[in-house]
């Protein structure tokens, strides 16, 4: 079994977060979460029908089978044509751009991860409506089934309620 890796929040405290927030900022699914509570194996508390994840701060390295953060590697740029010699004012801003440009890989990486979880969220939730739907389905089926009931013990009684 994997282990997820305990990733730390930017806050100086520890801090209670939504299971969801704290799927996201985990990088672990909601099922995987819920499953840990279950089992006791991550703290949490119940407020007002919502589980509240502790979110630690702890800066130790983990050993883990995937981390938040991708390892940043680095960007190999290939020049075809010579680099023209620019003015001072048009280098700064080709420098911010080339340093801007370094960091869009994790950007991106950041975005996915984040939309992946999303995605899950939202995979939870719609099969969450589906076992509802499901559910209230069978309900009505016994409530007609119990109306009937009723109905011929009045038809046998010839009572009305």
């Amino acid at each position: 079994m994997s282990q997820h890796a305990n990733v730390p929040c930017e806050e100086s405290d520890d801090q209670w977060l939504p299971l969801i927030e704290y799927s996201v900022r985990s990088g672990i699914s909601t099922s995987t979460i819920r499953r840990k509570i279950k089992t006791n194996s991550i703290q949490f508390r119940l407020e007002n029908g919502r589980y509240l994840i502790l979110c630690a701060t702890d800066k130790k390295p983990q050993t883990a089978a995937y981390s938040m953060v991708p390892k940043e590697e680095p960007i190999e740029v290939k020049s075809e044509a010579p680099v023209p010699v620019t003015p001072r004012a048009e280098t700064k801003s080709a420098n911010k751009m080339s340093s801007n440009s370094r960091y869009l890989p994790l950007i991106d990486r950041s975005v996915q991860m984040a939309t992946e979880a999303y995605e899950r969220a939202l995979q939870e939730k719609d099969e969450r409506i589906r076992l509802l739907n499901d559910q209230l389905r069978e309900m009505r089926e016994r409530l007609d089934e119990l109306r009937s009931l009723v109905s011929a013990l009045e038809d046998k009684y010839q009572v009305r309620y």
